[in-house]
């Protein structure tokens, strides 16, 4: 379940842009521009000297993190099920706080990739739902030997995707160890 958590908070604060906890820095950007793969996230240099940071397919903008914020704020849930996620929110910067690792369980298997649908782009929506779906099929009270041989190869190709699509930094151990989870 630590592995789940640390996934779950590694995707949060680098689609939310939370500063200090994401994994799209200027030096991930740098890397990109280095290795010179995925040009449209390149650090772009402005006629003073300063460099500004493109849009990234994978971070909201400040009012879509607004409203994925208040989505989450008003999603109700069963008593003693998640109810420190609405009342750990904040609308007003973007961020989450507080949270327990059930929290980080529930919100990556069955609210972000619903509540992220309408902000991001498909690919990364459908990358999500299968991020969810897998950590709800490990999870599951029975699996049979070809389910998590299933398990095992899915889990590969879903990261691959996100590798696709997030900043190479995203990819830390903790990502990693799902591909041991089966």
């Amino acid at each position: 379940m630590h592995v789940e958590k640390n996934i779950s908070e590694s995707i949060c604060r680098t689609m939310l842009s939370i500063d200090g906890k994401n994994k799209d820095t200027n030096k991930a950007r740098l890397d990109l521009q280095d290795w010179g793969i995925r040009k449209e996230l390149h650090l772009e240099q402005r006629p003073d000297g300063s460099r500004v940071k493109p849009h990234a397919i994978f971070s909201l903008t400040p009012k879509d993190r607004e409203g994925f914020c208040e989505f989450l704020r008003s999603v109700k849930y069963p008593d003693g099920y998640a109810a420190n996620i609405s009342r750990s929110v904040s609308t007003k910067n973007g961020r989450l706080s507080g949270l327990k690792c059930h929290d980080y369980h529930v919100l990556l298997q069955r609210i972000l990739p619903i509540g992220m649908r309408g902000y991001i782009d498909k690919q990364i929506s459908t990358t999500l739902f299968e991020l969810g779906k897998f950590f709800q099929d490990i999870c599951a009270k029975s699996l049979r030997l070809e389910d998590l041989e299933k398990l095992e190869e899915r889990i590969v190709l879903i990261l691959c995707k996100l590798e696709k699509n997030f900043p190479p930094a995203f990819l830390d151990v903790m990502v990693h160890l799902a591909v041991h989870r089966p």
